[in-house]
C-alpha cells in the first residue's frame, strides 16, 4: 500500500480542513435539524411526509455506500471525491426561497443524505493518512466541541427567529448553504495520492454492483469484534428510526411545542449534554472496549424517549430528555465516525467507514416504515414503548464485552 508524507504543512492542512468543516457546517446543520419539526409544524407534513423524510437517511445510504466503495483501490480520486459530494450535498438548499411544499423539501434533504453520507469515508481516510490515531481522536473531538458549541448559540437564535416569522427558514437556508461550501477550499489543498497511484482495472458493471457487497460481508465475517459493533448500532440506530416519526407529532401535536421550546430543548440542553461529556468518550476511546461503550450509549438512547414521555406533565423533563440524548449522541457520534480508522489501524479504512454505511442502509430499509405504520396504527406513545423496548434488547449482548482483536500494528 503506498503512503503519502506525513509532513508538517500536510498535517496542518488536515487540521485546517477537518476544523473549518466543524465551524463553517454548523449553521447549516443547526437548520437541517430542525427540518423534521418544520415539516409538521409550518408545511403541516402528515405521517407520509415524515416517514419518507426519516427513511431518506439510511436508505439512501445504500447509494452513497457505491460512491465511495472503491476508493480503496482509487486512492487518488479521495480529494476529487470528497469535494464532489460535499459540493452535490448542499446545492439544492439554494432553492428553498422557491419552495412551497413538504415534497421540496424533502428532495433537498434526500440530495443530502445521499451525498452527505458518500463524503465520509474518503475525508476519514484522508485524515488517518495525514494524522496519527490519537491525534486525529483528539482533534476531531476538539473540533466537535467547538462546533456544538456554536450549534448551541446558532440554534437559540434560530428558535426565537422562527417564532417571530415561521417561514424565514426560507431564507437562512441558503446563506448557510454557502458559508459551508467554503470548506472546498481547505479540502483542496488536502495532499492526495497522485493519478499515478495504482489502480485496479475496471470490472463488469454487475461485477461492480455485487463485489463491494461480498467485501463488506467478509470484513464483518473474519472480523467478529467489527461485527458485535455493528450488531450494537444496529439496534441503536434501528430504534431511533423507528421513534422519530412518533417524536415528530408528539413534539407538535400532544406537547404543542414552540419553535423556541425545542430549540431550547434541542440545541441547549442537548448541548451541554455534548459539551459535558465528550472529553470522557474520547478519553474512553484510547482503551480497546468498543462494545461496552456501546451499551453506556444504548442505556442513553433508552432513557431519551422515557424522559420525553414525562414532559406532558413538565416540559423540564424535555430538557432531560435531550441532555441525556446529547450525553449518548456524543459517543455515537464520535465512536461511529471514528470507528474505521480505530479498527483498521495500519489498513485502508474507507472499507470500514463504508460498512458503516452499509448498515445505515440496510437498516433504513424497516425502521422508519416500521415507524411510520406503527405512528398511523397505535399513536405516539405506545410507539416510543416500542423503541424503549428494542433499546433494551441490545443491552445484553454489548454489556458482555469482549476485548476487540484489532489488526496487528
Amino acid at each position: 500500500m503506498g503512503t503519502l508524507s506525513s509532513s508538517h504543512s500536510s498535517k496542518r492542512r488536515a487540521k485546517h480542513a477537518l476544523f473549518w468543516t466543524k465551524i463553517a457546517d454548523e449553521p447549516f446543520l443547526a437548520l437541517y435539524a430542525m427540518v423534521a419539526f418544520i415539516l409538521r409544524k409550518d408545511l403541516s407534513a402528515n405521517v407520509l411526509h415524515i416517514s419518507i423524510f426519516t427513511a431518506l437517511r439510511p436508505v439512501l445510504a445504500l447509494f452513497s455506500f457505491y460512491w465511495s466503495a472503491n476508493l480503496a483501490q482509487s486512492r487518488w480520486r479521495l480529494v476529487p471525491s470528497l469535494m464532489q459530494s460535499y459540493l452535490l450535498a448542499r446545492l439544492p438548499f439554494l432553492a428553498l426561497p422557491f419552495c412551497h411544499s413538504p415534497w421540496g423539501v424533502i428532495v433537498a434533504a434526500g440530495f443530502y443524505q445521499l451525498f452527505h453520507r458518500a463524503s465520509i469515508p474518503p475525508l476519514l481516510e484522508l485524515l488517518k493518512t495525514h494524522l496519527h490515531r490519537k491525534e486525529l481522536n483528539r482533534i476531531y473531538s476538539l473540533g466537535f466541541v467547538i462546533a456544538f458549541a456554536e450549534t448551541t448559540l446558532f440554534g437559540l437564535i434560530i428558535g426565537k427567529t422562527l417564532d417571530c416569522n415561521p417561514f424565514v427558514w426560507k431564507l437562512l437556508f441558503a446563506p448557510a448553504a454557502m458559508l459551508s461550501l467554503t470548506t472546498l477550499f481547505f479540502y483542496r489543498k488536502i495532499p492526495s495520492f497522485p493519478k499515478s497511484y495504482p489502480r485496479s482495472p475496471k470490472s463488469a458493471l454487475p461485477q461492480r454492483l455485487i463485489q463491494p457487497w461480498k467485501e463488506t460481508f467478509s470484513l464483518i465475517k473474519t472480523r467478529r469484534d467489527f461485527a458485535r459493533f455493528q450488531l450494537g448500532f444496529m439496534i441503536g440506530g434501528s430504534g431511533l428510526m423507528l421513534i422519530t416519526p412518533a417524536l415528530t407529532f408528539f413534539y407538535a401535536d400532544t406537547l404543542n411545542l414552540t419553535h423556541m421550546d425545542i430549540s431550547v430543548a434541542r440545541y441547549l440542553w442537548m448541548g451541554c449534554g455534548v459539551l459535558s461529556s465528550t472529553w470522557l468518550w474520547k478519553r474512553k476511546m484510547d482503551y480497546p472496549y468498543i462494545n461496552r461503550l456501546t451499551s453506556y450509549i444504548l442505556i442513553g438512547f433508552t432513557l431519551f424517549p422515557l424522559f420525553v414521555l414525562l414532559a406532558i406533565k413538565s416540559l423540564i423533563y424535555l430538557n432531560i430528555a435531550f441532555f441525556v440524548y446529547g450525553i449518548a449522541q456524543a459517543g455515537s457520534h464520535l465512536l461511529w465516525n471514528l470507528s474505521g480508522p480505530l479498527f483498521a489501524q495500519n489498513e485502508e479504512s474507507s472499507r470500514y467507514s463504508n460498512a458503516n454505511i452499509l448498515m445505515i442502509g440496510l437498516r433504513g430499509l424497516i425502521a422508519p416504515v416500521l415507524g411510520g405504520v406503527l405512528m398511523k396504527a397505535i399513536g405516539p406513545r405506545p410507539t416510543l414503548y416500542v423503541g424503549i423496548s428494542l433499546f433494551l434488547t441490545g443491552l445484553p449482548a454489548m454489556a458482555m464485552n469482549r476485548r476487540p482483536k484489532f489488526a496487528k500494528q
